[in-house]
């Protein structure tokens, strides 16, 4: 039900302003905890990455007043340093949302045929420098668990 002109509306919150315009912001349930995927946890950095790169640019595409955008900004900044998140790694998303961004309005990709993705068992360190590798030859590789809970605790 909408209160103080304010409706939330799964993860936004619809505001209604005086005007009668609207305006979006990102809406958290009071049980919200900001518990995020921790950054020292021994899952592949393109996990991480894409922790931040999903909360970034859900403020990006969703939130509509600039000044929102820079507060819900730091808010998950803030919440991702909370789970070990490096500045670092703020700063290499932000880039490659950039680069999207100028891929999208006209750059021109390279014109190399698709290769069919690569899946191979996250084994820290090893996988990393496999997909390093496999990278400089326009191998796309991508990254899976090989030892969950599942399959350690669960015996068919």
């Amino acid at each position: 039900m909408e209160q103080d002109g304010k409706l939330p509306f799964l993860d936004l919150l619809l505001n209604r302003t005086e005007d009668g315009d609207l305006k979006l912001h990102i809406y958290r349930k009071p049980t919200h905890t900001d518990q995020y995927l921790n950054f020292n946890s021994h899952h592949p950095i393109e996990h991480k990455l894409s922790v931040v790169r999903t909360l970034l640019d859900r403020s990006h595409s969703l939130v509509t007043d600039k000044d929102d955008k820079e507060r819900e900004d730091i808010y998950v900044q803030k919440a991702l340093q909370a789970c070990g998140y490096p500045e670092w790694s703020f700063s290499k998303v932000r880039h490659q949302m950039e680069s999207a961004k100028d891929k999208k309005k006209g750059k021109q990709q390279r014109d190399s045929p698709k290769r069919p993705l690569v899946v191979i068992p996250y084994v820290q360190n090893v996988s990393d420098s496999v997909a390093r590798i496999m990278r400089k030859y326009d191998v796309p590789v991508a990254m899976k668990p090989y030892q969950t809970l599942k399959n350690v605790l669960v015996h068919p």
